[in-house]
């Protein structure tokens, strides 16, 4: 798992978690800057959820670095969504990931269309065009 925390309480906690659960928290870099990803969920009268997605927190300012270039280059697979390409720092870290990764890496691309973090650009320019020729699953 690839991904950064605050040096905060919650990205301890997620670090600890990862740890107990067995998941290497190797690629988890800590910012000492920007605060642990959240997410502020409230129900309505029916029920259903409302997400409110924090923004300008850890995971947006994913560092490219030496560790990041090796793994690229051992990946079996990588599995990414839209919603990390929210921020420049992050959105070019996931590019020279997926540049460096062999040509047989399986690249899944979760689209998540999630309040305003999206545009036609990302789609089409760098999510879509970084996962080469591939067949895309309509469901």
């Amino acid at each position: 798992m690839v991904s950064r925390v605050g040096k905060d309480e919650l990205g301890q906690d997620l670090v600890e978690k990862c740890k107990e659960l067995g998941l290497n928290p190797e690629f988890l870099q800590e910012d000492l800057i920007h605060p642990t990803g959240t997410v502020e969920v409230e129900l309505d009268s029916q029920g259903q959820a409302e997400y409110e997605i924090k923004e300008d927190v850890a995971w947006d300012h994913l560092e490219w670095n030496d560790g990041l270039k090796n793994l690229a280059g051992n990946c079996a697979a990588v599995c990414f969504g839209t919603l990390c390409q929210r921020h420049s720092v992050t959105r070019n870290t996931l590019k020279n990931f997926l540049e460096r990764c062999p040509k047989k890496t399986i690249k899944v691309f979760d689209i998540n269309l999630r309040q305003n973090f999206y545009n036609r650009e990302t789609l089409k320019n760098h999510s879509i065009k970084l996962l080469g020729p591939r067949s895309m699953n309509k469901n």
